[in-house]
């Protein structure tokens, strides 16, 4: 090359170029990636190897200069990114990587997040650069079995990122009041608004299901009566439950979940029309007349997948229901042909609902959702999405009523050959009480054991 002329490297796709003379760095943009070499850069001559690592971002231009790159895949990859503006969001491709392996992401020394590359020997990942200052990525085979949480801020939200296990938050310690941080796509990464004064994280183990066990050895089923499809909507206590019983309407599944399943043809409960596989929560296990007030905090938070849906497509997977009076569900989760609502009912005195709608999650998809109630507010969480509203103030005869929580399979349909149905399988379901007017049970239903692998806490 002599003194005034350049070579000039692109890839479409964002492949990022690797020239002999380092701190030399590819140009990303949302078209792809260029490396511009000149005299200036490399002199008279270069070797330049196109590596296997593609970046991809979402608006200006980031360079990225990989700082130490082998082929071996024993070997950590590490490079620098520095943006032009922040905050921007980077996906990346990482290759040159043992096949079906863990890998650790680090990003500033500190774990951001645990992958498992494919058959290719390859790993992908998102991430948003908070700052224009050059920024240390590294990728390293089987890191630690510790499982680490790590903050960083992004403008006006902090994100929390951790590398294994389960997040859970918690805005006391004394008593705690964990609860599973909603979490989609696989993503080892949540961004936290500011908004609140203190919030704590940890990292907890989620022990595998054990598929050759029943439902009442996998999970604490202690605070929950079964309310079965059969041909007289039979009941199974909470004792028998725990005991390990099992039937063809309520079983364990071959991926260890808690497998709910209902006929269309089955029988019904007094004043349904629709037939059920549902848990039904009992504060005391002992006295179906002892439930909580709408005063206090009740939550109730769980994972699930619908598996199969009748004809009718839809399908009820949580509620609480009121107990006294005409005791019609205040709030019940609708599957409706892979979108979720929630329907609220106005009043206890009246069958009329008011629809919130949220996204469509499909068949056989994750979903994570909350229904809580606090003093009168309700609020309803699909994948990380909430609606609320305050029932006591759309009718105040809501404050006399009290609540129990259901959770499980009520099929909306009632028609149909028997061998059509509704299936759905359960991975979560933990309740929590607290503060209320009534006496009150805690009930908890959880994959068993949980242990805390890494908490911390911090004041915004």
């Amino acid at each position: 090359m002599d003194p005034y002329s350049s070579t000039i490297f692109e890839d479409g796709q964002g492949r990022i170029f690797d020239p002999e003379e380092k701190s030399v760095a590819t140009a990303v943009t949302t078209n792809g990636s260029t490396l511009t070499l000149g005299a200036a850069e490399i002199g008279t001559s270069s070797t330049v190897l196109p590596r296997n690592f593609w970046v991809r971002a979402s608006e200006g231009t980031v360079l990225i200069d990989p700082v130490n790159w082998t082929n071996s895949v024993a070997a950590g990859k590490q490079w620098i990114a520095k943006t032009a503006s922040a905050p921007q969001s980077l996906s990346y491709t990482v290759g040159d990587l043992g096949t079906n392996g863990e890998y650790t992401v680090l990003k500033e020394g500190l774990p951001l997040q645990t992958v498992l590359s494919d058959s290719t020997g390859k790993i992908n990942f998102t991430d948003w650069i908070g700052t224009t200052d050059e920024v240390l990525y590294s990728v390293e085979p089987n890191f630690t079995n510790t499982w680490l949480v790590s903050v960083e801020k992004l403008g006006d939200e902090l994100a929390v990122s951790w590398t294994g296990g389960s997040l859970q938050r918690a805005t006391r310690l004394s008593p705690p009041n964990w609860q599973d941080l909603p979490v989609t796509n696989g993503q080892s990464r949540a961004n936290v608004k500011t908004t609140e004064p203190m919030e704590f994280f940890r990292t907890a183990a989620v022990v595998g299901l054990d598929p050759r066990k029943a439902p009442g050895a996998n999970f604490e089923l202690t605070h929950w009566k079964l309310t079965l499809p059969d041909a007289s909507a039979s009941e199974i206590s909470p004792a028998q439950l725990t005991a390990g019983s099992t039937n063809s309407y309520f079983a364990t599944g071959a991926d260890g979940a808690m497998t709910f399943s209902c006929p269309v043809t089955g029988g019904t409960t007094m004043g349904s029309s629709y037939p059920r596989s549902e848990l039904r929560e009992l504060v005391d296990p002992r006295n179906d007349n002892v439930n909580w007030t709408g005063y206090g905090t009740h939550v109730l938070n769980a994972q699930c997948r619908v598996k199969e849906v009748p004809s009718s497509k839809k399908l009820i997977i949580g509620q609480i229901h009121a107990f006294s009076g005409n005791a019609y569900p205040l709030v019940k989760l609708q599957f409706n042909n892979g979108l979720m609502e929630a329907l609220v009912k106005e009043s206890p005195s009246s069958p009329a609902d008011t629809t919130l709608t949220f996204a469509n999650v499909g068949l056989s998809n994750l979903i994570s959702y909350q229904l809580k109630m606090v003093d009168g507010l309700l609020s309803v969480t699909v994948n990380g999405t909430t609606q609320s509203v305050n029932v006591f103030q759309t009718d105040p005869a809501w404050t006399n009523q009290t609540f129990y929580f259901k959770a499980g399979n009520y099929c909306q349909d009632n028609s149909g050959a028997t061998n059509e149905g509704a299936v759905v399988s359960f991975y979560q379901l933990n309740v929590e009480h607290g503060s209320a007017r009534s006496p009150l049970g805690k009930a908890t239903v959880e994959p068993k054991p949980l242990h805390l692998q890494s908490c911390f806490g911090y004041l915004r």
